[in-house]
């Protein structure tokens, strides 16, 4: 996935802060269409700054298609899978079922938060630099 993006920001370690309009999964059709809540949603995204783009520089950032998915994987399956599976582990009434279901429902968002966590702390990097456009 590519995007458009103008660099706001330096962080340590020659990472930048880039910031990208954020594309909806229907091809950002907005105008025609105004289904969505917020359309114009603004991302600040970081990455390695390997081509020394500046602050107001407008950057091709491309996004690891492997880490995305397998993020979207995670966080959109396993909260449902831990549900749908915890129902079947007791052998009791239908309220103690439901409330087991709750509980892994609750175990697999949890995981997630945690996952996310410690993504931001260990700064893995999901965006990468193209290619610098130009100033804006």
């Amino acid at each position: 996935m590519e995007q458009t993006g103008v660099i706001v920001g330096t962080l340590p370690g020659n990472r930048v802060q880039v910031e990208i309009q954020r594309k909806a999964a229907c091809a950002s059709d907005c105008e025609k269409c105004g289904g969505c809540a917020h359309p114009d949603q603004v991302m600040v995204v970081e990455a390695p700054n390997t081509c020394g783009a500046r602050i107001g520089e407008r950057v091709t950032i491309k996004a690891r298609a492997s880490n995305i998915l397998s993020i979207a994987a995670l966080v959109y399956l396993l909260p449902i899978l831990l549900m749908i599976g915890c129902y079947f582990i007791p052998a009791g009434g239908e309220g103690l079922r439901i409330l087991c279901s709750m509980a892994g429902l609750a175990v697999g968002v949890g995981i997630c938060v945690l996952y996310s966590r410690r993504a931001k702390r260990q700064q893995r990097v999901f965006f990468a630099i193209e290619r610098p456009l130009g100033s804006r």
